[in-house]
């Protein structure tokens, strides 16, 4: 079950009636990198909140997944089939996953990448959800305080060990099946106070650097901070 949030947000009301008729009102609209991690713990709180009666379906919006790099996925949003500037909030979530060798089949995005994703998405006025290395050090934040960098196997290396311990993936799990989670909303919110404690903490270390060298960081938080607040409107 989702914990309601205590703070209020600023955005106007989530919903309109006239006759009785829930009114479609696009509210936010999120890019995803990844395709099943972090658009999987989004849902959940997405489908809470329309089974709530908070939001209409359709107010809060999941873009088509075409791509798995920084500027393919702002392009993600920027090209939804309705028009993007029309949500009052619109969020990419990115990773900087560099890359880790020169090899041809080498994993990651090229620095330049990253950074023209964030350039570009500010300029139209869209909030980014980075992380460095990876997403997972959100994960990792929910069980232990951690500020020291890593790449992205390291990360999720620690994400895996983490969960195994707290009995929530079995013990030769592998990354592939860490990104396959379908209910870890749920599996981290019991630690969910430990979780933004640790990563207000963590963020508030690397305050004045930029996502490239705030590593590790992450500021997917505060997107889900946005959706849960819309559990407080009325």
């Amino acid at each position: 079950m989702i914990r309601k949030g205590k703070n209020s947000f600023k955005s106007s009301a989530l919903k309109k009636r006239d006759s009785g008729t829930l009114k479609i009102k696009p509210l936010v609209i999120i890019s995803c990198e990844g395709t099943k991690t972090e658009p999987n713990y989004l849902r959940t709180i997405i489908n809470e909140l329309i089974k709530n009666g908070k939001i209409a379906r359709g107010s809060v919006v999941i873009a088509d997944h075409q791509h798995t790099d920084p500027m393919g996925v702002l392009s993600d949003l920027v090209n939804y089939r309705n028009d993007y500037t029309l949500f009052e909030e619109k969020w990419i979530v990115i990773d900087r996953d560099e890359v880790r060798s020169i090899s041809s089949n080498s994993s990651g995005h090229p620095e330049e990448n990253f950074v023209t994703a964030l350039t570009q998405a500010e300029k139209l006025n869209i909030e980014v959800a980075w992380s460095n290395p990876c997403f997972e050090i959100f994960i990792v934040e929910h069980y232990m305080y951690r500020d020291t960098g890593g790449d992205r196997k390291d990360i999720q290396e620690k994400a895996l060990e983490l969960l195994c311990k707290d009995g929530k993936i079995k013990e030769d799990a592998s990354v592939e099946e860490l990104k396959a989670i379908d209910n870890l909303y749920d599996i981290l919110l019991p630690r969910k106070e430990t979780g933004i404690k640790n990563l207000k903490k963590l963020m508030n270390v690397q305050k004045g650097k930029s996502p490239v060298e705030a590593n590790p960081g992450t500021r997917f938080h505060e997107l889900v901070k946005v959706l849960e607040e819309y559990f407080e409107k009325e």
